[in-house]
């Protein structure tokens, strides 16, 4: 989980834009629900159509070998941005 070589993060290939979008939707409401605030990891489990949430993760690791980064850049958002956006979402947070 923790080794130096170079992880490989990606997301599950062949799933539906239906079961992407309920993903994204379930992973907000969420983390809405839960009152998160900064960066959360959502992680599910898929069996067949059923989505059911695992857990939710409120401290995710930031290192070279972490799934938030990954998924950020997956995203198009760099590491630099990702730091920027969960401070930004703390200080409003906060107010």
């Amino acid at each position: 989980k923790y080794s130096s070589v170079e992880p490989t993060h990606k997301p599950p290939e062949g799933l539906s834009n239906s079961i992407l979008k309920r993903l994204e939707e379930d992973s907000v409401k969420a983390f809405e629900i839960s009152e998160c605030s900064g960066a959360a990891r959502v992680d599910f489990r898929l069996d067949g159509n059923r989505l059911s949430i695992l857990e939710i993760n409120t401290i995710p690791g930031m290192t070279s070998t972490s799934l938030l980064p990954d998924a950020a850049a997956l995203a198009g958002i760099s590491f630099n941005d990702l730091v920027l956006k969960i401070i930004e979402s703390g200080l409003k947070k906060n107010k």
